[in-house]
């Protein structure tokens, strides 16, 4: 049966603003890179697939913990910019995941905003493998830097 809360919708984002944040999110390498899907923007939430990649598997040949830490803290930042300026520059200050089970396919990431400071905006993020077997859970929390600079 799946997982209510992979289910549940929430306040979808004007597809102005869904068009803004594609625009920002898609120059970025580690996007491409992980062939990131993105399913849906809500306010204050993201849902994507990061496809697994054979060639990137841990030792017993699942998705690689490291690499669904980092799936997480990228939904987790897209989740923020539906609350924010997508160009506001922002930064991982931390990142704690549990893991509860192997993902041996592709992950579901569901990253939804706990609170959108002003300095600090911490993001629950939870990964099903496409079972929609909970996987992970993880918590990042994002410093807001300011509008971003030319560098």
């Amino acid at each position: 049966m799946p997982n209510p809360s992979v289910l549940e919708k929430g306040t979808a984002i004007p597809s102005e603003l869904a068009d803004v944040i594609m625009a920002r999110i898609e120059p970025i390498p580690a996007f491409s890179a992980f062939n990131i899907q993105i399913e849906r923007f809500e306010e204050g939430r993201c849902i994507a697939i990061v496809p697994m990649k054979p060639e990137t598997n841990g030792i017993f040949g699942s998705y690689h913990g490291g690499l669904l830490a980092t799936a997480a803290d990228m939904i987790a930042c897209f989740a923020l910019m539906t609350q924010i300026d997508p160009n506001e520059e922002v930064a991982t200050t931390d990142l704690t995941i549990h893991y509860l089970a192997p993902c041996m396919t592709d992950v579901r990431v569901d990253a939804k905003v706990i609170k959108c400071g002003r300095t600090l905006s911490p993001i629950e993020t939870r990964m099903y493998d496409l079972e929609n077997r909970l996987v992970a859970v993880a918590q990042v929390t994002y410093i807001r830097i300011g509008k971003k600079k030319n560098r």
